[in-house]
């Protein structure tokens, strides 16, 4: 469990700020929590407020979960998320993709300009 909102300087998510992103339908979302592990099919996270045993899911298709999990086991990691129709599942929901956090950073303050502003950090 973390001890705090912030590790290695980054803002974790908090179980509340998930839940008002998915009820505000905002169309970009973004999710920093500790990688629990891939099942092929979904990513489990843990975030601020909850642990392992209620850890998060958030649908993420993948052919090789063994190498995600080898990759991102324990660490970090931040899931971008896009709000649009899922044709599968008839519904609305996210495509989620997958940024070790470090990596994230150094490609964020390398980026031009109208990235980061899409991404929301040029401040």
């Amino acid at each position: 469990m973390f001890t705090s909102t912030q590790e290695a300087g980054v803002k974790l998510t908090t179980c509340y700020e998930l839940g008002k992103t998915y009820a505000d339908h905002d169309r970009f979302a973004l999710v920093v929590g500790k990688y629990i592990c891939h099942t092929g099919t979904t990513v489990l996270l843990e975030l601020v407020g909850c642990g392992q045993s209620d850890s998060h899911e958030f649908t993420h298709r993948h052919d090789t979960p063994d190498y995600m999990n080898r990759m991102f086991q324990g660490k970090l990691v931040r899931l971008m998320g896009e709000r649009c129709w899922d044709y599968r599942m008839q519904v609305w929901g996210y495509r989620w993709t997958i940024h070790s956090v470090n990596l994230w950073e150094q490609g964020m303050e390398n980026a031009p300009a109208d990235i980061k502003r899409m991404c929301g950090t040029n401040c």
